[in-house]
């Protein structure tokens, strides 16, 4: 397989996900980053993962780093006042998933699970995302809000509605010049699973820069 062509199987192991997540109290990002490993590896045959019996060309890394002193140097990140940014003196940042070969990797993946939103968290998470200096040509940044009384409703699905484009442009504005071009395919995904297993999905339309109903179209 070639280093792109896993692109599009990924992404539809991202959307047979969404489709298929379920309300849980007990769910976290750990559940997550296992099934996603155990699908990538059912779809994609071989074993997916770095080592010497490693039978697959399309290999995953997790927490993989943005700079390494020892290996692949892209970008470092600060956090001040409160607010992460790109910065030359700061420290590496890591994304739950790469895949693809290791020094650059094709694709880069987020997932970020909480009852309630984090906008810091989440504009950090779509900043590393963004970076054209990374060298990925798909990216997925998947937020998961548990909603235990149900999804947003009314002004509180306003204010939500309102803080995922925020985040979006916050992350745009904070890298500047450095933002990823057109040809980066972009999934951020924000889905509310309430009790009962209702799902709310919505994705980031670039063209408007807002985030629209339902989950992307490609």
């Amino acid at each position: 397989m070639k280093t792109n062509d896993h692109i599009t199987p990924v992404l539809e192991i991202i959307r047979k996900m969404a489709d298929e997540i379920t309300w849980g109290t007990d769910l976290n990002e750990r559940y997550l980053h296992h099934w996603f490993s155990h699908l990538v590896q059912k779809k994609l045959g071989g074993t997916c993962f770095p080592t010497k019996t490693s039978t697959s060309t399309v290999l995953l890394h997790p927490e993989w780093p943005t700079w390494k002193k020892s290996g692949a140097q892209y970008r470092k990140y600060r956090k001040h006042d409160g607010h992460y940014r790109p910065n030359e003196k700061g420290n590496a940042g890591f994304i739950d998933f790469a895949v693809g070969e290791r020094q650059k990797p094709t694709i880069g993946i987020e997932f970020c699970l909480s009852n309630s939103w984090r906008h810091e968290a989440v504009v950090f998470d779509f900043l590393k995302m963004l970076d054209g200096r990374l060298p990925f040509q798909a990216v997925v940044c998947w937020i998961i809000l548990l909603r235990s009384k149900g999804a947003a409703e009314g002004k509180k699905q306003k204010r939500l509605e309102t803080a995922m484009t925020a985040a979006a442009q916050e992350a745009r504005e904070r890298l500047n010049s450095d933002v990823c071009g057109e040809s980066r395919k972009v999934w951020f995904v924000i889905s509310e699973i309430a009790a009962g297993d209702k799902l709310h999905h919505r994705h980031l339309d670039r063209k408007q820069w807002c985030f629209m109903d339902g989950l992307p179209v490609n």
